[in-house]
């Protein structure tokens, strides 16, 4: 590049316009540099406190308000965990979550209790089915039988009822035993599923089907079967938050957002 001059009007300056240009661009990347924002220290981030759950397959859905909460609350990470132990787990570090009636002879007896909010028990079959209710009493002989079958209307045996069950101990299992007052029998009509979720898809594609489950499980893929008599008050159950000890700071805060967005 051929330099050219630039005079003042008193004669006594001459810059190029080449070394002019290059003073220019330095000095406006030191104004833009000086401009930008500082990134902040990673040493300086505070580290977020971490809130421990364990959950049984039956309360999965609560996990949007455990997230929820966490986001309410602030500073805190949720980490969740299956519940293999129920109510009062052995680490004080954890909060349980269960649903129905706590174990007293179990590791619950030691822990302290929360009720967060409640969810009752439906049964449920294929929503083509054509029966729209049953009486408690019919429907224990049902789940004791060995080879039950739905009805016709004139009374004579239809086809064999597919019952879908729990393993023993799981908590929907706990509560559908203690509403029917026994035990529902494992038979060659009786098929084991691992979770609500389970339980109502076998049961939307099966027309013979009835299983039961969280009343929160409910969709429109399969038909709440009403239950006439019995004791409605059985199916509805209280969901249970549990702790080897008393949860402090933004736990504590947590909890309470918990048992405020349940109400």
């Amino acid at each position: 590049m051929i330099p050219f001059s630039i005079r003042t009007n008193h004669g006594g300056v001459s810059i190029s316009v080449h070394r002019l240009f290059c003073r220019l661009v330095i000095g406006w990347l030191f104004i833009a540099a000086a401009c930008q924002p500082t990134s902040p220290d990673p040493q300086t981030q505070p580290t977020p406190e971490v809130i421990r759950i364990h959950i049984s397959p039956a309360l999965s859905w609560m996990s949007t308000y455990f997230n929820g909460c966490a986001v309410q609350v602030g500073g805190t990470a949720v980490v969740i965990e299956p519940n293999i132990s129920g109510l009062g787990s052995p680490d004080p570090g954890v909060i349980s979550f269960q649903w129905g009636e706590p174990d007293s002879t179990g590791n619950s007896g030691q822990a302290l209790l929360w009720q967060t909010g409640w969810d009752d028990l439906v049964f449920i079959v294929h929503p083509d089915n054509p029966i729209k209710e049953m009486s408690y009493q019919d429907l224990q002989l049902i789940l004791s039988s060995s080879n039950p079958h739905w009805k016709k209307g004139d009374g004579s045996d239809a086809a064999t009822i597919q019952v879908y069950r729990y393993p023993e101990n799981d908590e929907v299992q706990v509560v559908a035993e203690k509403y029917l007052h026994a035990p529902v029998k494992s038979t060659l009509s009786t098929a084991l599923a691992p979770d609500p979720e389970a339980v109502r898809g076998l049961v939307a594609v099966d027309p013979t089907a009835l299983g039961y489950l969280p009343r929160r499980w409910l969709d429109s893929s399969v038909r709440e079967l009403k239950i006439t008599g019995g004791t409605p008050q059985a199916l509805h159950q209280a969901i249970i938050a549990s702790a080897g000890q008393e949860p402090q700071g933004k736990a504590r805060q947590w909890l309470s957002c918990i048992q405020g967005m349940m109400k």
